[in-house]
């Protein structure tokens, strides 16, 4: 069940994610990595909700404000298919026991 703790952080996120810095960070990225804009998307190396978190990130100023979020170095483009992949294996490995030991065990195999 959702908190609104984490409401609130993924209305921030929408919200980061529309602002042209946002866009700006993006499109920096993808010129770096010389990219073309079909069927890539930009990724935080670096989570960006761990960065919002770990940097008191409560509104879009406080966004914009800070240096971390919009680093290109912590940014790299992506296909699709990788970016779910690699979003999805962030995501277990906050909210799975024994990540690390699942994923040496599923590169074993």
């Amino acid at each position: 069940m959702p908190t609104k703790r984490n409401d609130t952080l993924n209305k921030l996120c929408r919200s980061i994610r529309q602002s042209k810095e946002y866009k700006e960070w993006r499109r920096k990225v993808l010129e770096r990595d010389n990219e073309k804009y079909k069927n890539v998307q930009v990724h935080h190396l670096k989570p960006f909700r761990e960065i919002l978190i770990e940097n008191n990130v409560k509104n879009l100023e406080d966004a914009r404000q800070c240096k971390e979020l919009w680093n290109i170095k912590n940014g790299v483009t992506l296909r699709k298919g990788e970016h779910r992949a690699v979003s999805l294996i962030e995501r277990m490995k906050f909210n799975t026991k024994n990540f690390e030991k699942a994923l040496k065990y599923a590169v074993k195999k």
